[in-house]
């Protein structure tokens, strides 16, 4: 069976650090050092929190230390965070007052707080810190209007740093918020359909080309992967058509990291394992390698 969920976090020297959540537990992997060509860990199992951890997502503090977020089988919202650079995680810490979520994400607002999405069945909710200190407090829940029928969250920072949210839904529909100007207090443009891959989009990942510039990846509802990202440096730039990734197999799922010269990564929870493709060089418009076997843990 497919990993349920893959998110990647930023260790404070950059490094990436891959989640991958399956039937199996949650399992991790990260780059051994700051090398963007260094040799991975190797799959490790990672703590889950109480009754198991389904779908998770990542984001960074303030101070560069990475946080991890899961729904567990009951569809609380459980969160951990680095302690310190190269230190342990915490324990895992539940946020309050959610019920039956089903999935969550995470954004990067201008200033660098970190804003969560969690989404049940029939919205969208969300959270922020509520100032730029690392252990800030979080914002009470506050109903996004989102859609309904939420199956992945993502999202994508802008050339000006504005954050863009997109949800891909059950029926394979693609929507999209992003904030109207670089104020991290700014108010958000309000749900916008987004043109989804042929065959719609059923998972969704996001992820920064090295010019800054945003890109998007999606799961149809094929197993197909498809990409699309903004055609110049322009914050409002218009975004390109979507182009179709060769097959590695049918994907369920889809991840996105950052190595550490800046070229992105990407990873695919197939019926047949994990595959990972990367940017061959640094120029934002180079080529992707040819997908590789990920070697995925336990269950994926």
């Amino acid at each position: 069976m497919p990993a349920n969920s893959v998110a990647s976090a930023r260790l404070s020297d950059q490094r990436p650090q891959i989640f991958c959540a399956t039937v199996e537990g949650l399992f991790s992997n990260w780059k051994v050092d700051t090398d963007p060509n260094a040799a991975w860990s190797g799959w490790q199992q990672f703590s889950v929190p109480p009754q198991g951890g389904l779908t998770v997502a990542t984001t960074s503090l303030t101070d560069g230390r990475p946080q991890l977020l899961a729904v567990n089988g009951i569809g609380q919202v459980w969160t951990t965070w680095q302690l310190g650079p190269d230190a342990p995680w915490g324990d895992w810490t539940q946020f309050p007052q959610l019920d039956n979520i089903v999935t969550v994400g995470a954004a990067s607002l201008t200033d660098a707080r970190p804003q969560l999405l969690a989404a049940t069945r029939s919205t969208v909710f969300t959270t922020w810190k509520v100032d730029t200190e690392p252990d800030a407090g979080w914002a009470d829940w506050t109903d996004f209007d989102g859609p309904s029928d939420v199956a992945s969250v993502a999202s994508a920072n802008l050339t000006d740093f504005r954050p863009q949210i997109f949800c891909a839904t059950g029926n394979g529909s693609l929507l999209s918020n992003w904030k109207v100007d670089p104020d991290p207090d700014a108010a958000w443009s309000g749900w916008q359909q987004f043109t989804a891959p042929p065959g719609g989009a059923i998972a969704v990942a996001g992820m920064s080309l090295m010019d800054d510039r945003p890109q998007i990846v999606a799961v149809n509802t094929d197993g197909q992967v498809w990409t699309t990202w903004k055609v110049d440096t322009e914050p409002d730039a218009a975004w390109a058509d979507w182009t179709q990734f060769p097959q590695p197999g049918f994907a369920y799922t889809v991840g996105a990291a950052r190595l550490t010269d800046g070229r992105p990564q990407i990873q695919v929870a197939t019926e047949t394992g994990l595959f990972t493709t990367w940017k061959l060089d640094t120029d934002p418009d180079a080529g992707w390698a040819d997908w590789t076997n990920f070697n995925g843990p336990p269950g994926a």
